[in-house]
């Protein structure tokens, strides 16, 4: 069974604060067990590229997006919502994510690997 691995070296820069549950630290805690174990060995190892615009407006309208994008900070962390944060990177972080999550889905689709 081939498992395709996709991640960024960015993704770290998704840091909502030292109590949130979205921590780099516990990307880094799955990664490091994952090597422990021989697990990561064993995957296709691959990048992630931001989600286009298109691919986005497929799941989510020209208006949300709009919003988060005026949302923003330059600085910062900012509430959306009673629990969700956003920084100045936290966009591109999200583009990332749902990158990762379409080239999982096209590898298995396409036969390249059996899960992801």
């Amino acid at each position: 069974m081939i498992t395709a691995y996709i991640t960024h070296p960015d993704q770290p820069r998704h840091y909502m604060g030292p109590e949130h549950p979205e921590s780099p630290q516990r990307l880094e805690a799955i990664r490091a067990r994952l090597l422990r174990s021989g697990t990561i060995q064993q995957t296709m190892q691959s990048e992630a590229v931001e989600a286009s615009e298109a691919q986005l407006r497929r799941v989510h309208s020209e208006a949300h997006l709009r919003t988060l994008e005026r949302c923003a900070p330059e600085h910062g962390i900012i509430p959306l919502d009673g629990d969700t944060l956003m920084t100045p990177d936290s966009l591109r972080i999200a583009r990332l994510a749902a990158g990762a999550a379409i080239k999982g889905v096209d590898r298995v689709y396409r036969h390249q690997a059996d899960n992801a």
